[in-house]
């Protein structure tokens, strides 16, 4: 086994631990979120800045940021409680609306 290739064990729902090695080269702690590519029988994982995209909508780009607040208030939230994340999401969308029609 070389050094780019590791064995990690996946949980009961499919959910995996990335190597900080790889983490780390990749950048991944840093990204937002991540990109998952499903090419033939291989999985690739890339991180995704959303803000440093050049192409693509820019409405989505302006909803990513205007939903960073809510983002950074649900990283403490596990996914066990997604009506609270969602609220919350939405709060702060409603927020932003009356504040550019104001």
């Amino acid at each position: 086994m070389n050094s780019r290739t590791r064995l990690v064990r996946p949980l009961r729902n499919g959910q995996i631990t990335l190597p900080a090695a790889f983490r780390r080269a990749l950048q991944l702690d840093l990204a937002p979120m991540l990109q998952i590519t499903l090419e033939g029988q291989e999985l690739r994982i890339r991180a995704y800045f959303p803000e440093k995209l050049e192409t693509g909508s820019a409405w989505l780009r302006d909803l990513y940021h205007l939903l960073a607040p809510a983002r950074r208030a649900a990283a403490n939230l596990t996914d066990h409680d997604p009506d609270a994340i969602i609220d919350l999401a939405l709060a702060i969308l409603r927020k932003a609306h009356v504040s550019r029609r104001s």
